[in-house]
């Protein structure tokens, strides 16, 4: 087996330790692991794909900047978030504005609206469907920040409860009303609105 092999087998935090000693493989591996789904959740929180991919370019510097830090038996994946989050409430901060709304991948909106009829044939009701994806965004996206942020941590990035509070600094009990205030929000919303029929 050759190294190259080897390499893309080690985990993150292994990897970590190849970028510490000096051996660059380790930082492109993780680059190779990690840019897709960063740019991706970026994307997710800003509805502007050129800014995601700015802040992600941004957490890969720090990353190698700060490789030093990295404490060997920590959790590489919490640590590269908080990276990451730190970035995107800097931007936030820096802009003062709210991004515009997103275009969520069709995938992605199934998980809110299981019962929608997915096998509508006639015009009229793909319309209407594409009209309720479109309302479900907006209720996505009007959530305030921090539940935001949870939400889409957890649900788009599959984080765990603890991996969420590590990247967030909070509690777990932070992070679960965070995520339960946030998806009854939208449930809400959408019974008010009328959106789906249950």
């Amino acid at each position: 087996m050759d190294n190259a092999l080897l390499n893309e087998q080690k985990t993150d935090e292994a990897l970590m330790e190849m970028l510490k000693s000096g051996d660059i493989a380790g930082f492109d591996l993780l680059v190779k692991r990690y840019q897709r789904p960063i740019v991706n959740y970026l994307y997710r929180l800003t509805g502007n794909f050129a800014l995601a991919e700015d802040i992600a370019q941004d957490s890969f510097l720090i990353l190698y900047r700060k490789a030093k830090l990295f404490y060997s038996r920590g959790c590489f994946k919490s640590w590269f978030y908080k990276i990451v989050m730190n970035l995107y409430k800097q931007e936030l901060r820096k802009k003062k504005f709210l991004f515009g709304h997103r275009e969520i991948v069709s995938d992605d909106i199934i998980e809110f609206q299981k019962t929608v009829k997915a096998n509508s044939q006639s015009l009229s009701q793909k319309i209407e469907e594409k009209e309720i994806q479109s309302q479900i965004r907006q209720l996505i996206n009007s959530l305030p920040g921090k539940q935001k942020m949870a939400v889409t941590l957890h649900i788009f990035e599959e984080f765990t409860y603890q991996e969420i509070a590590d990247v967030l600094g909070c509690s777990i009990g932070t992070v679960k009303s965070r995520i339960h205030y946030g998806l009854q929000s939208i449930k809400e919303k959408v019974v008010r609105m009328n959106l789906l029929s249950y």
